[in-house]
């Protein structure tokens, strides 16, 4: 055993992403990655009920007893103080985890290599794994279709998850920014009849913490969206060159968008697992249908690079084959010879590296 995942199960040589993201190796490791990521989220909870918490309840310590408010405040000081020492380390470092088990199932189902990490181990996979809540959540993660080549399916797959991170931190940050402002009307309207001290004492101390935790979520959250479009823009590159001509797509690109991927992951906390859970079924059908016409204009612009090849095939046979043994003939001869038919042997063998 040891680090880094190193034995994998027998995987077919043609298994497609469809049938290894659902074997039992793929599953494990996606349980794991989203349970860690969940372990995670618990600790920000704290940290949110620690601050926002205290936020909330200023008003209603206000209006019931302005005594009661100046104990109020410094116990929300506090306590968010200590959610900030303590929490924050253990958040990072369980969502640095959780990016590198997802880098693990990503790159087994998409056939890369991964990037090794101290943490990843394989007894702490299994065990992390059997604590994911609903594993039966997890078959099917992404969206695939026969109509597309291996590789160019993989880049979609990556591109469907940079789609579902813009469109999650968009809606969290909205509601983070729609709660902060409701909250802060709030404390405007209570502390309306009162002195600037004890508004100040009785609301905005206790809340302090609650605007702080917020502006970060939502600064934190528009930031990762900046670099996803950034890295959404290059995989849109990468998809156009390779409809053009599949071979540009090599496996050494494919793998530098999953680092952008694993960086990501890694450097911006994730949102709330009921929101993920709110949005997921809408967004896989979204993805299904984009995922129909991405093959719909894979196979338009191949149809169209093919007609012209076509057309001077079919004005060569019209005309007559040249002599046999000219220059031609023979070139022609060494060109087929030349030309393999089928996948591409070299990505293939790069793809079944270990993983």
């Amino acid at each position: 055993m040891g680090h880094g995942l190193q034995v994998p199960e027998p995987v077919g040589v043609n298994m497609s992403i469809a049938v290894k993201q659902n074997t039992p190796r793929a599953l494990e490791l996606l349980a794991a990655a989203r349970a860690t990521y969940s372990r995670a989220k618990g600790f920000r909870a704290f940290r949110v009920i620690a601050s926002a918490g205290f936020a909330i309840a200023a008003p209603l310590v206000a209006i019931g007893s302005n005594s009661a408010s100046a104990l109020f405040a410094g116990m929300g000081a506090v306590l968010a103080a200590a959610a900030q020492l303590f929490c924050q380390p253990h958040e990072k470092r369980l969502v640095g985890r959780g990016a590198h088990l997802q880098d693990h199932f990503d790159s087994h189902v998409f056939g890369l290599v991964p990037r090794r990490h101290a943490d990843v181990i394989d007894e702490e996979t299994a065990a992390a794994a059997r604590a994911c809540s609903q594993p039966e959540r997890l078959k099917d993660w992404y969206r695939t279709t026969d109509r597309l080549p291996d590789r160019l399916l993989v880049l979609l797959a990556q591109r469907s998850s940079l789609v579902w991170n813009l469109r999650q931190r968009k809606y969290y940050a909205v509601l983070v920014g729609a709660a902060l402002t409701a909250l802060f009307v709030v404390d405007l309207a209570v502390g309306r009849e009162m002195t600037a001290e004890t508004w100040m004492l009785a609301l905005v101390m206790p809340s302090f913490a609650g605007f702080v935790h917020g502006i970060e979520v939502i600064r934190d959250h528009v930031a990762a969206r900046v670099q996803e479009q950034a890295a959404l823009d290059e995989v849109e590159r990468h998809w156009s060159a390779a409809v053009a001509e599949p071979s540009t797509l090599t496996p050494e690109v494919l793998r530098g968008v999953q680092d952008l991927l694993l960086r990501l992951r890694a450097d911006h906390a994730s949102v709330p697992d009921w929101l993920h859970r709110v949005l997921r079924a809408n967004f896989d059908r979204d993805a299904q249908g984009a995922l129909e016409r991405r093959a719909d204009d894979y196979e338009r612009a191949r149809g169209a690079i093919a007609a012209p090849t076509l057309s001077r095939v079919t004005s060569t046979a019209e005309s007559g084959p040249p002599p046999v043994g000219t220059a031609s003939s023979e070139a022609g001869s060494l060109d087929a010879a030349a030309v393999p038919s089928g996948p591409d042997p070299g990505f293939r063998a790069v793809m079944r590296e270990p993983r």
